[in-house]
């Protein structure tokens, strides 16, 4: 795998893991179920759970990749924290380009089980009324209500 993918797949994987561990350490994900729709939250809970479980997995191989998890589940939102992951998450995934692909496949079905999207809503979730989207192709009004 190209250095840029793999720098993009431990980005990509750090984005994930922690606003789900944050969600997970407040209870808020339970939440966003009865918000956002049950089903969906559960199959967005369970991916990023998978790859949660997976990198764990991988990282415990080593010391530092044991350290670097064990400070991201207990300060999920610390950007230094986030940077250590994402240094020995690198390092495991040039060293090995099976697991990178299972990264690649994993973080594809949490994408399409909407695991950003549940997460981002409930990290912002405080502020009221929210847009979220990726691509919006045609013109939007927006009128809330006051």
């Amino acid at each position: 795998m190209e250095p840029a993918t793999i720098t993009a797949l431990a980005v990509a994987t750090v984005k994930l893991l922690a606003p789900y561990l944050k969600e997970m350490a407040s209870g808020a994900a339970k939440k966003a179920g009865k918000e956002v729709g049950q089903s969906a939250t559960e199959g967005a809970l369970a991916k990023a759970g998978h790859v949660f479980e997976l990198v764990k997995d991988k990282l415990h191989g080593s010391p530092a990749g044991k350290e670097a998890m064990e400070d991201l589940t207990e300060k999920p939102e610390d950007a230094d924290t986030q940077a250590s992951v994402r240094a020995q998450l690198k390092k495991r995934l040039e060293a090995e380009p099976a697991f990178a692909s299972q990264l690649a496949q994993l973080l594809k079905e949490a994408d399409q089980a909407g695991a950003g999207t549940v997460f981002n809503i409930q990290n912002l979730g405080e502020i009221g009324q929210q847009i979220i989207a990726e691509t919006i192709t045609a013109p939007i009004t927006y009128n809330p209500k006051a």
